[in-house]
């Protein structure tokens, strides 16, 4: 559920709204969004979306105790104050030729290619995430924090077999090569180096909409048999 709307946080509180129950286990960050979606939707005022907030939390967490959630609920209902605060939604991601012509001009499995696009689809939508979250300009990075759950998702967005071992084969290998695509630091942090030569420029080759499957988009755009546009 949390990748469907992770980028429509719109669709995302109305969901939690409309069911009353919790959709998954990130609470601090469903609680977030549900006093944004009280402040901005229903036009609450801050006692009477503190009133609700609690409710919720009575109605969906067993053996609910205030003072246990006392600092998670008071965090949610300070950021629903601020202002700057808001319901993010991400329609769509513009990929440019020259960047995808840079990722098919390296001499590597094609099945890796799929990832580092992903790669480049998960950082673009961190950036613009970041900038709309915070109406300030993300400054670059291509520092990625691996991890289990995190790795699982970029293949699952790659559309390539899950018995890749992003860390094994894909990282360890791009790492090797005599210009090193991807830089390995410590603790699962690693350098993307290969985003650097990923340039915005030429013509938009088509446009990313379904964040869960951009595999497809790049098996379309090099005229994969079996592959539809999406």
């Amino acid at each position: 559920m949390i990748s469907s709307y992770k980028y429509d946080e719109n669709t995302y509180a109305k969901k939690i709204f409309d069911s009353n129950k919790f959709q998954t286990k990130h609470i601090p960050t469903e609680l977030r969004l549900l006093v944004i979606y009280y402040r901005d939707i229903l036009g609450l005022k801050p006692k009477d979306r503190k009133i609700k907030l609690y409710k919720f939390c009575e109605d969906n967490i067993p053996d609910f105790n205030k003072a246990v959630y006392y600092k998670i609920i008071n965090r949610a209902l300070q950021r629903g104050s601020n202002k700057k605060q808001k319901l993010v939604t991400i329609d769509k991601v513009d990929i440019y030729k020259d960047e995808v012509d840079y990722i098919n001009s390296l001499d590597i499995k094609y099945d890796y290619k799929k990832i580092m696009f992903a790669f480049l689809v998960q950082m673009r939508l961190n950036k613009i995430m970041y900038e709309k979250r915070n109406n300030k300009e993300y400054k670059a990075t291509n520092y990625f924090k691996g991890g289990k759950q995190k790795y699982k998702n970029i293949l699952s967005m790659a559309n390539v077999s899950s018995k890749i071992d992003i860390n094994d084969d894909f990282v360890n290998d791009l790492s090797q090569v005599e210009n090193p695509l991807i830089t390995i630091l410590y603790k699962g942090l690693i350098i993307l180096n290969f985003l650097d030569n990923c340039k915005q420029s030429g013509d938009i080759v088509f446009v990313i909409k379904n964040y869960e499957d951009v595999g497809w988009y790049f098996d379309y755009y090099n005229h994969v048999d079996k592959v539809n546009a999406r």
